[in-house]
């Protein structure tokens, strides 16, 4: 069953890629590794430390990412395009041009 990972702003947050997974750190806790295949959507509130390989996996697995500011509001979306599958790039398309998606995110 895949779940929605939530990234929030903590103290000594660290995201790094580890093989086929995410191995997130946290200072005074156990590191915990979260494998992609269990990641549906991923949430980022907040100021967190995570490595640019993170992203760039997270979009190969086709996870989509959300980033919100601290107070929790400046919504970024960010979705895998990749032009070798051209069902994904005209969803996209239609999904940005749409007027209700376009406010909402």
């Amino acid at each position: 069953m895949k779940r929605t990972l939530y990234l929030c702003q903590t103290k000594g947050l660290k995201v790094k890629l580890d093989g086929p997974s995410l191995w997130i750190e946290q200072k005074g806790h156990a590191g915990r590794r979260v494998p992609f295949q269990m990641i549906e959507h991923a949430v980022v509130l907040g100021n967190i430390t995570l490595e640019t390989a993170v992203l760039t996996s997270l979009s190969e697995f086709n996870i989509p990412i959300t980033v919100f500011s601290k107070k929790g509001t400046n919504a970024t979306v960010m979705v895998c395009y990749d032009e070798k599958l051209p069902p994904y790039y005209h969803r996209q398309k239609v999904f940005y041009r749409s007027p209700r998606n376009r406010e909402r995110f």
